[in-house]
């Protein structure tokens, strides 16, 4: 029924610390392995409402303190693509960084395309947009990546433009569908930052 409180400093450095805590009651001892977590001085904490950089997710993979099992949010800026997109399994192999730049990038390995949908052109991402992904931080080897089924959560295209994010109908009927020998031509309002349409 008793209870001991142990407190220490609120740890400073860039590495975990440990400690073994031993209480002892008469002639019994109970040893208590604890941890602290490294100060990895982190601008982002994972969530939808507050992504982590990449430099924070390098730092987390680094210092061993990423969960695998955890889903956690990451925005960066595409700045390499491996495979737009996979025919055969709906996903594609990219890198974001902070900068953009190919150097302390994160590799987004077959990953999938905005809430789980498969990536179905080579244009639905493109070097410089923003994005925010979500998916379980990994490394394989000495790769820091995405493990494969993570998802892009939003885009912004390197134009600076929101790509919309879900299919949007265009208004029926048509502005104009005319007919002329053997050709159809159709024209309709545009839908505003759309990048493709299909008919």
């Amino acid at each position: 029924g008793n209870v001991v409180t142990v407190t220490a400093p609120a740890n400073t450095e860039e590495t975990v610390k440990t400690a073994t805590i031993t209480i002892t009651a008469g002639t019994i001892s109970k040893e208590v392995a604890v941890t602290q977590a490294a100060n990895l001085g982190l601008i982002g904490k994972g969530i939808a409402e507050s992504p982590y950089t990449v430099a924070d997710a390098l730092k987390l993979i680094a210092a061993n303190q990423h969960d695998t099992s955890k889903e956690v949010y990451v925005e960066g800026v595409v700045s390499y693509i491996k495979e737009a997109y996979n025919a055969d399994f709906g996903n594609a192999n990219y890198n974001i960084s902070d900068n953009g730049e190919d150097t302390n990038s994160l590799n987004i390995y077959r990953g999938f395309y905005i809430d789980g949908a498969d990536f179905t052109a080579d244009n639905q991402l493109s070097l410089g947009d923003k994005v925010v992904v979500k998916g379980k931080l990994s490394v394989y080897g000495t790769t820091s990546q995405f493990a494969q089924g993570s998802q892009v959560v939003s885009v912004v295209k390197a134009g600076g433009s929101d790509e919309p994010t879900t299919p949007v109908q265009l208004a029926t009927p048509l502005v104009n569908a005319a007919a002329s020998g053997n050709t159809i031509t159709l024209t309709w309002a545009a839908i505003a930052n759309a990048t493709s349409y299909t008919v």
